[in-house]
């Protein structure tokens, strides 16, 4: 009993359901906003892919999270304590959503519908939480409700339909065999190598609980210090130290061990960019419009641009980008004042790299197709990204507080996410008959400026203030990291 106790704390069920939802509203208007399905594949994208990855990633992260502790692996029976909790917590989870689903949608068979929803619940439990980036559990449950909505959108209901039984198989093996890779002796000693918190803790976590937010710090400054590649990781010889003493030199340098740690972390190249850059460009983005029904490849390349599509997903794209750049931790023999210039070179590149790449990913394969058909759009397209390009410059920085207080992240990330998708829906009326002109651009650059402003002035502040190791401003010292300390980890 007290076991049970203990993994519904880690599951938070209060904060798992009213997350689940907040994030299933999201889902279902993202359906209908990015692949532009109809009504019937909306609701099967809802309710039969959106809600099995959204619960599978917290049913995950509450299972997973004790596992995650240097001595979890010196406790006798916990990997199979956790492996029973997280396989019960599928099956009734699993056939709940079955039921709500099919009582909502009926046109799925039963029998296809449990097995298509324990295999997407299922996934989040192969993450290791090793590595972020594409291979985390939320980007590939991402992936998954993208390309599954891509299926729907063809038919993938009438496959299902016809062949109940093997889908259900398969569910429940593509499920089994997920439980016990992820459970295995191997995946748990790479566990307890790794700090990690499952989102649903860390919610609110700086609120209830502000010494353990900092411990959970400490702990992943101490495991960066341990797993932090060298410069030569990138596979050929370059110089360590700056060749000049001015803060671009050490820029130079911080660009270098952050190239590095990206590439060792998230397995990143300049060719897999390359790759990726392409694949998005001219395969991902036109299947989305043939889905949606557009006549052929070239049509679907020329509407890459279309205003409903290209403004939600260069919000999304921009802010996810953003956030994705972290306070660098690198400790370098420089003054304060000069690391807090350094820090602010680093967020002022990001902020200008996540405003033009978006425009360039989305622009690109439409200015293609309107070559190839003859057929050029207002502007070539380009007048509403640069709209949301405008309209996202000046918020971007005021997100800065996110990248300096990690124990706030979850909540600010939740936030600026909400705010990115009101901003995208009001400028995607407001670009239609907008076309440049000197006085708004002007506003918008003197917002801009006076953003980019508060950022340097909050991130120097933060810099002359903090602790230099933790990053933390007033915070208590965090508790020694042995094991009589992470008791925490049961009583939160």
């Amino acid at each position: 009993m007290n076991a049970l106790v203990h993994h519904l704390r880690f599951l938070r069920p209060l904060r798992s359901v009213l997350f689940t939802a907040i994030c299933f509203t999201m889902a279902e208007s993202m359906a209908k906003k990015i692949p532009r399905l109809d009504s019937g594949a909306v609701e099967l994208s809802a309710y039969f892919v959106a809600l099995p990855i959204i619960v599978g990633l917290f049913i995950a992260g509450a299972a997973h999270e004790p596992l995650h502790r240097p001595f979890a692996l010196l406790l006798p029976g916990l990997r199979l304590r956790q492996l029973r909790f997280a396989a019960l917590s599928l099956g009734v989870a699993a056939l709940m959503a079955t039921v709500i689903a099919h009582w909502m949608v009926p046109t799925l068979s039963p029998a296809a519908a449990l097995g298509l929803i324990l295999a997407l619940m299922a996934l989040s439990q192969l993450n290791r939480h090793r590595q972020g980036g594409y291979a985390s559990a939320p980007a590939v449950g991402f992936f998954a409700w993208l390309l599954l909505n891509l299926a729907f959108a063809q038919g993938f209901a009438n496959a299902l339909n016809r062949s109940p039984i093997p889908c259900l198989l398969a569910g429940l093996a593509f499920a089994a065999l997920s439980l016990r890779l992820g459970y295995s002796r191997e995946s748990c000693r790479r566990r307890a190598q790794t700090p990690f918190v499952s989102l649903q803790t860390q919610l609110f976590s700086h609120v209830f609980s502000p010494a353990v937010s900092v411990r959970w710090r400490a702990e992943t400054i101490v495991h960066r210090l341990f797993t932090a590649p060298s410069v030569e990781t990138l596979g050929h010889q370059r110089p360590s130290r700056p060749t000049g003493f001015t803060t671009r030199d050490w820029l130079d340098v911080l660009r270098r061990l952050e190239f590095a740690r990206w590439r060792f972390e998230r397995y990143f190249s300049p060719l897999g960019l390359a790759i990726s850059t392409a694949v998005i460009c001219f395969a991902f983005l036109p299947a989305l419009g043939l889905a949606s029904g557009q006549p052929n490849y070239v049509a679907a390349l020329v509407n890459v641009a279309d205003l409903r599509v290209a403004i939600t997903m260069q919000c999304i794209v921009t802010v996810g980008l953003f956030l994705n750049f972290n306070r660098p931790d690198s400790l370098f023999p420089i003054s304060r004042a000069r690391r807090g210039e350094l820090v602010f070179m680093h967020f002022a590149s990001a902020w200008l790299f996540t405003l033009l790449w978006p425009i360039a990913l989305i622009f690109l394969p439409s200015l293609v197709g309107q070559l190839l058909s003859g057929h050029a759009l207002p502007g070539f397209g380009l007048y509403p990204l640069l709209v949301g390009a405008l309209a996202l410059a000046p918020l971007l920085p005021l997100a800065i507080g996110a990248n300096l207080k990690p124990a706030r992240r979850p909540l600010t990330i939740f936030g600026l996410t909400i705010v990115s998708v009101l901003v995208s829906l009001y400028v995607r009326d407001l670009a239609q008959p907008y076309r440049p002109e000197p006085v708004g651009c002007s506003i918008i650059a003197i917002l801009s400026a006076a953003s980019l402003t508060w950022m340097r002035r909050r991130i120097l502040r933060h810099c002359r203030d903090c602790d230099l190791v933790t990053g933390s401003v007033g915070d208590p010292p965090p508790a020694r990291l042995d094991a009589p300390a992470h008791a925490y980890t049961v009583a939160t």
